[in-house]
């Protein structure tokens, strides 16, 4: 990625532009990985591993196409273009200047999410930070389906919201090559079972695992979600069970 400035207009961009030879590098990945897969399958027969080829060819397929990162990008904005999500930014996309290999975006200048003291320095609370981060993910998992699957800091920046409170932050959210698009059945699917676990509601838990397929496992899925088991009531959401009861969990999961 590389810093400019429009000739026409002096607008600061960022150009990311795809080595010329990355295609070739990564048929050649993929074809180790393939090796690699059949060599661990034949070694461990109880591990299977090659539905993971596949995954990883769309994914990276789409990577490597970066008109598709614009589109992305395109329908983030819009599906956070309310007014209630001005803390939230996503870089607009040059059209005339993107093609396959080609993208040009704004520029953004921001701290990495992970730098606590850049961002005290700021003036701006780290929890605030954290709250907005956990919202702007749940929105897009629970409510719009539509998933960014690369938020690494290097990803999310966290400015102050241009020409407002100075101690207001605002998240930018970068690189939009690869995302989830999750069906209506699967986020309702995923919401039945996130409230089911945070609520610990047996009935909606075994219910919402079904949907999922994952019945064998609905009585583990508390303790791998949120640290808590099924009957811990007392235990408020957040904090953990003791070292011996998730030592105890975990056997159970080994077992199945």
């Amino acid at each position: 990625v590389h810093y400019a400035k429009l000739r026409s207009t002096g607008e600061e961009v960022a150009i990311k532009i795809q080595h010329p030879h990355l295609k070739w590098s990564v048929s050649s990945d993929l074809l180790t990985l393939r090796w690699v897969v059949r060599g661990v399958e034949f070694f461990f027969r109880d591990i299977e591993l090659s539905w993971i080829i596949p995954t990883f060819e769309n994914n990276i397929k789409n990577e490597l196409d970066f008109l598709k990162e614009k589109a992305n990008a395109e329908k983030s904005i819009e599906l956070f273009e309310s007014s209630d999500y001005k803390w939230l930014h996503i870089p607009k996309v040059y059209n005339q200047f993107a093609s396959k290999r080609v993208l040009t975006m704004e520029f953004v200048k921001g701290v990495k999410i992970d730098d606590i003291e850049s961002i005290k320095k700021m003036g701006i609370q780290p929890k605030e930070v954290a709250n907005l981060f956990v919202k702007l993910f749940a929105d897009m998992i629970f409510v719009f389906g539509f998933v960014h699957c690369d938020p690494h800091p290097g990803n999310i920046l966290v400015r102050h919201i241009p020409n407002g409170n100075k101690k207001s932050p605002q998240l930018v959210l970068l690189d939009h090559g690869l995302y989830r698009s999750l069906t209506k059945e699967e986020r309702l699917a995923y919401c039945e079972l996130w409230e089911a676990v945070v609520t610990l509601n047996k009935k909606k838990l075994e219910n919402g695992a079904k949907n999922m397929g994952l019945e064998k496992y609905a009585d583990l899925l508390p303790i791998l979600l949120t640290g808590r088991e099924m009957e811990s009531t007392d235990i408020p959401l957040g904090e953990y069970v003791e070292n011996d009861a998730k030592k105890k969990d975990f056997q159970e999961i080994q077992r199945k």
